[in-house]
């Protein structure tokens, strides 16, 4: 049985949700960047952390294939590209001039991620093991130097008390560490430029790096992604998506991931609107049955940005417990350039003391 964490990781969207037509996502696009869209007719189609010593694994499971050439590519994915609707929100989204707020080396990046998912906890009623899922939500705010060469400062607490959405009899009391709304600060000896960079964990280095000419960028996204998930293509997605997250890609790099997704078979509009901690975008996922859940990335058609990203169950299935079209998690992220870090938070924050081991890995020993 797959454990929520694969479920997550190989989230593929639904075969029975259509594609929008270009019409309709024509339509929704002006809507989206017309001022006076609220008065228009609504549209008719409705890191982690652990005790002792931990193991983090900077590529988080995407291999580095990067002799893959094109010619391979093409013989282990799809043909054709984004569905027209799609390719059309893509190209508006790329093609939106969009600067980076400026930013000094001393300076860092203020990056605020909001979450809300389903968890389970295994435990034991009457002698009987027993699956409890909880629906938790938690603010994760992180300083990242701008030139990478200082530590990183995180700050984690949870927003609301855990709620069970699945699992037998009374509520068992939920877990600690998903009620705490005090807010922990962590920091290590390592700065990003001394951890090996991937599309999990990128540095600002690692990003600048990147090839911003969308053939080249392709083929190291497809490079990269070869050999992980339930197909290559659906794996370029979800790396476009694990960058993303970080909230450390510049304006020029999104603009040819877009570019990149554009080529991307499958890859449709599967949420006319989807609303992330208040803001409301377009779904963007592929349709590939695996596991019930679709992840969608969603972009605000009207500015470009990425708002954040989304799993939903599509499917009934025996190992995920709850309803059709349930959010199973999402995820806000936003930026902002700060002079410093906090001075409560680097006074607050516990010290873990890591290392980068041979294989790429950073074993941490953890601050009390």
């Amino acid at each position: 049985m797959l454990t929520m964490q694969e479920r997550l990781r190989a989230a593929d969207p639904a075969r029975n949700i259509p594609p929008y037509d270009a019409a309709t996502v024509a339509a929704l696009l002006d809507r989206a960047t017309d001022p006076q869209r609220d008065a228009l007719p609504a549209p008719r189609r409705t890191r982690a952390v652990h005790r002792g010593w931990a193991l983090a694994t900077a590529a988080a499971g995407t291999a580095l294939a990067l002799t893959l050439g094109p010619a391979v590519i093409g013989a282990v994915t799809g043909t054709g590209g984004a569905t027209p609707a799609a390719a059309q929100l893509l190209t508006r989204a790329a093609d939106i001039t969009v600067s980076d707020p400026p930013a000094r080396a001393e300076q860092y990046y203020r990056i605020t991620t909001r979450s809300t998912g389903i968890s389970e906890e295994g435990t034991t009623r009457d002698g009987q093991p027993v699956r409890i899922g909880w629906r938790t939500s938690s603010e994760s705010i992180q300083y990242v130097a701008v030139d990478g060469t200082r530590p990183t400062y995180s700050v984690d607490r949870a927003t609301t008390d855990p709620v069970q959405v699945f699992g037998p009899g009374t509520p068992a009391p939920p877990p600690s560490s998903s009620s705490d709304r005090s807010g922990h600060a962590r920091t290590t000896n390592l700065a990003p430029v001394d951890i090996p960079a991937a599309w999990q964990v990128p540095t600002p280095a690692w990003l600048a790096a990147l090839p911003r000419d969308t053939d080249a960028l392709r083929a190291r996204m497809y490079a990269d992604a070869a050999g992980h998930g339930p197909s290559t293509d659906a794996e370029v997605l979800v790396i476009a998506a694990d960058v993303m997250r970080s909230g450390l890609v510049p304006a020029d790099l999104r603009a040819a991931v877009f570019r990149v997704l554009r080529t991307v078979p499958g890859v449709t509009v599967t949420s006319e609107q989807a609303t992330l901690d208040g803001r409301t975008g377009v779904g963007i996922g592929r349709s590939e049955d695996r596991n019930g859940l679709r992840q969608e990335l969603v972009i605000d058609p009207a500015t470009g940005q990425v708002l954040g990203e989304r799993t939903l169950v599509v499917r009934e299935s025996e190992g995920l417990p709850v309803p059709v079209g349930t959010v199973f998690a999402e995820s806000a992220v936003s930026r902002a350039v700060v002079d410093r870090v906090p001075e409560q938070v680097r006074a607050s924050a516990t010290h873990d003391r890591c290392e980068v081991s041979p294989d790429g890995g950073v074993l941490c020993r953890l601050g009390q």
